[in-house]
């Protein structure tokens, strides 16, 4: 039996509702804050009530529910939990995000992050394993980076040639970065190469670019709680590789090519028994060259997939202000049916999880980024945290938290 106060009492709201940002509530402290943040709360039920047509107080109970659960509010709302249409049995076997945090602590190996995280070791340790990835053609760093047949790369001279015999098209993407920022795609326009911005380089302003882009290598400093909490400078490391293609079925569907992965997530807690407990579908929408949902601000996509057959059987978006997901059935772009499309290769997309696990098993619980090109399953990364929307998991995933 739950003990404590009361979920429906105020003091309850009062002592257990997060603000949503400090500077938001301007000089209020205490009390005044606390206050401010249950009406935004309340206000926030009575429009999600209205906009479902029911009574804000089966909502309330909803998100007292939920919220003694810990749910922030933000993603009570953000992923917009108290819509009737999700039932509470499926609510039950979500997880908030605070959740997911203890199962990554739970599981991951802090003196195998390297693997994952750093993006030059993942690709070698797959090619190693003769393990398709995007083909790596150089390792920038400072002061010296690399190219795969082991020639060092230091100098700004050594640099421009190395940029001059890169193909038609490639990407840069930080080593150490997450949620797709920082990544950019070239195409070689005579002696300059142009990025998917329509901005211009010559050879030398591409090394610059380069040595300005730390910033985007997420994992090397605190940002997140698997970074390699490398030294205060951070790194500089990123990599040059080739440019992966969607497979046609899936260019049909996002009216694009740039590529729309899969995220498998494989449990090896018991090693004689590995298994996808988890199987999503990020899908590019409009320009972007990155299919990462990063909370809805880029506009993608994030599809539910049935991990026997591939099918995508939900499909959410985020609204037009971004401030929460709902569920949609088409692309917003091709307006093809998404909810029903079926994952081309999947029996290959499965195994080549299978494989993954097994040569990363130190690591028990990793999500993979597997794009499907026209030439078969290739792994984009492999990510030891990320977001399963709450609501959408499954039965595997929930029973790793108890």
């Amino acid at each position: 039996m739950e003990t404590g106060p009361s979920p429906r009492s105020v003091p309850f709201l009062f002592e257990r509702i997060p603000l949503d940002s400090p500077a938001s509530l301007g000089r209020e402290s205490g009390p005044a804050r606390k206050l401010t943040s249950a009406l935004r709360a309340y206000a926030a039920i009575r429009q999600s009530a209205e906009r479902y047509g029911v009574r804000p107080t089966s909502l309330l109970n909803r998100f007292i529910r939920l919220y003694r659960r810990r749910f922030s509010p933000r993603e009570i709302f953000f992923n917009d939990l108290l819509n009737p249409r999700i039932s509470d049995e499926a609510l039950e076997r979500g997880a908030c995000r605070e959740e997911l945090i203890a199962l990554d602590a739970k599981y991951a190996l802090d003196s195998y992050l390297c693997l994952t995280a750093d993006k030059a070791v993942f690709y070698s340790l797959c090619e190693s394993a003769g393990i398709r990835v995007p083909k790596p053609l150089g390792i920038f760093d400072l002061p010296a980076g690399w190219t795969p047949d082991g020639r060092l790369l230091g100098s700004r001279a050594e640099w421009s040639a190395f940029a001059r015999s890169l193909p038609t098209e490639f990407v840069v993407k930080p080593a150490l970065g997450l949620l797709g920022k920082g990544v950019v795609a070239f195409r070689r326009d005579g002696d300059e190469f142009v990025d998917h911005l329509g901005r211009r380089y010559t050879a030398d302003d591409l090394y610059e670019s380069l040595c300005r882009e730390k910033d985007q290598n997420l994992f090397s400093g605190g940002y997140s709680h698997h970074s390699l909490r490398l030294p205060a400078e951070g790194s500089h490391k990123a990599i040059i590789q080739e440019r992966l293609y969607a497979h046609p079925a899936i260019a049909e569907l996002t009216g694009t090519v740039a590529i729309s992965t899969c995220r498998l997530i494989t449990s090896s807690v018991d090693p004689s028994n590995t298994q996808i407990i988890a199987s999503l579908f990020r899908v590019v929408t409009g320009n972007n060259i990155v299919d990462n949902f990063n909370k809805g601000q880029n506009g993608n996509l994030w599809c539910t997939l049935d991990t026997d057959s591939g099918q995508v059987v939900e499909a959410c978006a985020p609204t037009r202000d971004r401030d929460r997901v709902e569920f949609v059935t088409r692309h917003p772009d091709t307006r093809r049916e998404v909810v029903g499309f079926r994952i081309p290769e999947w029996e290959g997309v499965r195994a080549l999880c299978m494989q993954l696990a097994a040569v990363f098993r130190p690591q028990p619980v990793i999500h993979w980024d597997i794009g499907v090109t026209p030439e078969g399953p290739v792994v984009v990364e492999g990510n030891l945290c990320g977001d399963v929307l709450p609501g959408r998991m499954n039965r595997p995933i929930r029973s790793l938290l108890t």
